[in-house]
C-alpha cells in the first residue's frame, strides 16, 4: 500500500474538520456514522480493506482527540466565564494602546487550565517571554454584529478575553533567543511605518509582520466586513520565498545538504517566531521542513504525502 501518510493525514484532517460542526457536540454521531460507512465499504470493496481500515482508524483517532480536547480544555475554560482567575504564563505579544495601558497576550494557565488569554494591564516595563502572574476577570468571547470574534478566535484555541488586570507581577525572564527575534520584528514594524506612514504603512506592516496595531479600527472593520481580511495573514507564500532565497544562497556557499537543510530550517522557524506562530505560517513551516528533509532521508518528497502528514502534525 503506497502513500500511507496520505490516507492517514486526509482521514485525520477530515475527522477534525467534521468535529468543528457543532464544536465537539456531535462527535458521537460522527463516530457511529463513520463506523457504519467503514463496515459497509469493508464488505463491498475487498481489494481496499487495508485502506478502509487505515482511514477509519485515523478518522476515529481524530474524533477522539477532538472529544478529549473539548472536555479537558474547552469546557473547563468556558466554564470560567465571568470569574476572576489567576493567570500564569509567558507574554507572547505586547501592544501599547495609549493612556498608560497595554494589551498583553499570555500563554500558560488560566485558573488551573492550560490556555491563552489577552487582557489589559497598566503600562510598565514588560518584555516578550517574561513570566508573569496576574489576577484577571475573564469572559467568554462571543460574535458581534461587527465581527465574528468567537469564530475567529476559537480555531486559534482562544476562548476567553480578560478585562484590565487587578494585579500583575513579573516573576522572571524568558527565552532570550525568541525575545530577540520579537524585538527585531518590532524594529522592522516601526521602520516600515516610519517610511511609508498612514494606513498604507499599516497595511504593509500587517502583511509582512502580522501586526495590525497601526491600522485604524474603521479600516480593519471595513476590510474584514468586505471579506478580504485574509490579506493580513502572514502565510505560506512568505515562508516559501524565504526558504527559496536561503536555499539558493546556501547552495552557492556550501554543497553539504545537511548544512543547507540546517540553515533553511533555522530561517524558516525563526520567521515563524517573527510572525507570532500564526497557524498559516506554522503549517507552511512544517511542510517545508518535511520537504527539505526528504533528500537527507533518501526519499523523494511527495506533495500529497507531505501535505497530509503536515495536517496531522
Amino acid at each position: 500500500m503506497v502513500r500511507k501518510s496520505c490516507y492517514i493525514g486526509f482521514s485525520y484532517f477530515a475527522g477534525l474538520f467534521l468535529c468543528t460542526i457543532g464544536w465537539g457536540r456531535n462527535n458521537a454521531v460522527f463516530a457511529l456514522a463513520s463506523a457504519c460507512v467503514a463496515i459497509t465499504a469493508f464488505a463491498l470493496f475487498k481489494r481496499y480493506r487495508k485502506h478502509i481500515a487505515l482511514c477509519f482508524v485515523s478518522f476515529l483517532i481524530a474524533v477522539g482527540v477532538n472529544t478529549a480536547y473539548t472536555h479537558i480544555f474547552y469546557d473547563k475554560l468556558t466554564a470560567l466565564d465571568g470569574k476572576t482567575v489567576t493567570v500564569k504564563g509567558e507574554i507572547t505579544d505586547i501592544s501599547y494602546i495609549g493612556s498608560d495601558t497595554c494589551r498583553l497576550s499570555v500563554n500558560g494557565t488560566i485558573g488551573e487550565v492550560k490556555g491563552r488569554l489577552t487582557f489589559y494591564a497598566d503600562d510598565i516595563e514588560y518584555d516578550y517571554y517574561d513570566n508573569i502572574v496576574a489576577t484577571v476577570k475573564v469572559s467568554r468571547i462571543e460574535d458581534s454584529i461587527n465581527f465574528r470574534s468567537e469564530q475567529y478566535n476559537r480555531p486559534k484555541g482562544v476562548f476567553l478575553k480578560g478585562s484590565t488586570a487587578e494585579s500583575i507581577e513579573v516573576t522572571g525572564g524568558g527565552n532570550t533567543i525568541l525575545r530577540s527575534i520579537m524585538h527585531y520584528r518590532d524594529k522592522m514594524f516601526m521602520l516600515i511605518n516610519d517610511i511609508i506612514g498612514g494606513d498604507e504603512g499599516g497595511f504593509a506592516a500587517a502583511m509582512l509582520c502580522g501586526d495590525k496595531t497601526e491600522l485604524s479600527k474603521q479600516t480593519k472593520l471595513t476590510v474584514y466586513r468586505s471579506g478580504i481580511g485574509h490579506i493580513f495573514s502572514v502565510s505560506g507564500t512568505h515562508v516559501v520565498i524565504i526558504s527559496a532565497m536561503i536555499g539558493w544562497l546556501m547552495q552557492k556557499l556550501s554543497k553539504d545538504k545537511r548544512v543547507i537543510f540546517a540553515v533553511q530550517t533555522v530561517a524558516i522557524w525563526a520567521f515563524a517566531v517573527f510572525a507570532g506562530f500564526s497557524v498559516s505560517v506554522v503549517r507552511a513551516a512544517v511542510m517545508l521542513t518535511l520537504v527539505t528533509a526528504a533528500p537527507l532521508l533518501y526519499r523523494r518528497p511527495d506533495p500529497a504525502n507531505t501535505l497530509c502528514l503536515c495536517a496531522v502534525v
